[in-house]
């Protein structure tokens, strides 16, 4: 994924080195938000399993 976002980025401009940093920062950015938003449902499911194994 990492790779598809940076190389979208480098396909917009002359690549050069802070094009580069600014493709590389955006790819980081997408894959920051993707793992946030995947962990916030696995943390409610993990507070449902606890409150079956209470019952």
């Amino acid at each position: 994924m990492l790779a598809t976002v940076v190389a979208s980025q480098m396909n917009q401009a002359v690549p050069n080195l802070a094009h580069l940093a600014s493709s590389y920062q955006t790819g980081f950015l997408v894959a920051s938000v993707l793992t946030v938003t995947m962990v916030i449902p696995a943390l409610f499911l993990t507070n449902k399993a606890k409150a079956r194994a209470n019952m």
